[in-house]
């Protein structure tokens, strides 16, 4: 073996020595660490599982009653409050915040609101409503830009429709 890689060996032997040593020294901090990075995953995990999931469960068990309520125009507002038994759009909306079923319930509410002639409550469920569907978002834009059409206010009914057809622009680029 030459010169030069018996001082190559020894280099990366040292570098070695380097990082055991540096291992050894702080094995402690370094097993704190690994665990928290551990913790931090199974609590997400079990956040996602054990507690949204069952949630975003019966918050969907809880929506179909006002969703039937909606199809009903006398029954709008059972739809919205609820009818003591089954909790309306609103209740769902506030309890399951977090959820899909309780953002969905922020649509229905709104839409509900704006068929009701209630404009300020649909631009404010309406508002609170997020989704990633271009179209369902498109619509709930556009219901905004309803609501404020109906509440004799064009330029911010303008805005929100504009909102509305910018959003489904596909990419040409």
């Amino acid at each position: 073996m030459s010169k030069d890689q018996k001082d190559n060996v020894t280099e990366t032997d040292n570098q070695l020595g380097n990082t055991s040593k540096f291992v050894q020294e702080n094995a402690k901090s370094l097993a704190v660490i690994a665990a928290a990075i551990i913790a931090l995953v199974l609590l997400y995990f079990g956040y996602q599982n054990f507690y949204l999931a069952p949630r975003a469960e019966k918050a969907a068990n809880e929506m179909y009653k006002a969703e039937e309520y909606v199809a009903i125009d006398s029954l709008k507002d059972r739809a919205i409050k609820g009818d003591g038994s089954y909790p309306g759009f609103e209740k769902i909306a506030d309890e399951y915040s977090g959820t899909d079923a309780g953002n969905l319930a922020n649509y229905y509410a709104g839409i509900a609101y704006l068929n009701t002639g209630k404009y300020a409550e649909a631009i404010e469920y309406l508002g609170k409503f997020k989704s990633d569907d271009l179209v369902i978002s498109a619509m709930a834009t556009g219901a905004i830009g309803d609501a404020y059409s109906q509440k004799n206010q064009p330029k911010e009914a303008l805005e929100y429709y504009v909102k509305a057809a910018e959003s489904n622009k596909i990419s040409t680029k």
